[in-house]
């Protein structure tokens, strides 16, 4: 078994609804079980999903898995799981890769979204996407390599604050863990990663493409 241990649900603090502390809180508790409600639990997948999708693409699984939560599960309660996906700005995306999976595991038609999503998560590869993919969604919204590359090499401080606890609310210490990520990075070997990714090179309608698909699905 493959156990990882996350001190939040979500690397970004966009909302609160995902926050331990609110989800905690609205646990439906039985005995000494605690179960996330049905629309947490369906907000936080597609979040989930949104995360892996922002950074080259989520694979087939977390579709199927999308499609298994519409089609297996008793006792949906959709009229919440719209008002929480409205608050949590993923309502666009949501329907979006709802409407692939109606496409691919169902008998709906394609329309032009649904081929621009299939085309970008079947061209990455693997479960988690590409390198390549990456590097354009990083293009797109970083606009431009050179951001891109500084974000590489320099992370925000909200973001190093997820790598390193210690430094939260001691700013002035940021250029300190900012060498020893760099440092990190070389020495697990995913500075070689890091080289591929810069290196990746996307044509201008590919970056148009992808830009547009990410505008229609509330990524941009």
């Amino acid at each position: 078994m493959h156990l990882e241990l996350h001190l939040n649900l979500i690397k970004d603090g966009q909302t609160v609804e995902f926050s331990p502390e609110y989800i905690w809180t609205h646990v439906e508790r039985t005995g000494y079980e605690c179960r996330m409600s049905d629309a947490d639990f369906y907000a936080f997948h597609l979040e989930h999903m949104k995360q892996h999708f922002t950074t080259g693409g989520c694979g087939i699984r977390f579709f199927l898995d999308l499609w298994i939560l519409n089609h297996s599960v008793k006792d949906k309660k959709e009229k919440k799981r719209e008002e929480k996906l409205e608050r949590c700005g993923l309502a666009e995306f949501e329907d979006a890769v709802r409407s692939v999976t109606e496409v691919w595991f169902g008998k709906a038609e394609h329309t032009e979204l649904t081929h621009q999503v299939e085309r970008f998560i079947l061209a990455g590869g693997g479960v988690y996407g590409s390198v390549e993919n990456w590097a354009i969604v990083q293009k797109v919204r970083n606009q431009g390599k050179l951001k891109s590359v500084i974000r590489r090499i320099w992370l925000p401080y909200e973001e190093l604050c997820w790598s390193y606890p210690s430094l939260e609310g001691k700013k002035y210490i940021q250029p300190y863990y900012e060498a020893k990520r760099f440092f990190k990075m070389i020495a697990d070997g995913r500075w070689n990663r890091s080289v591929q990714e810069l290196k990746a090179n996307a044509k201008g309608q590919e970056l148009s493409d992808v830009e547009g698909m990410m505008k229609k699905l509330g990524l941009r």
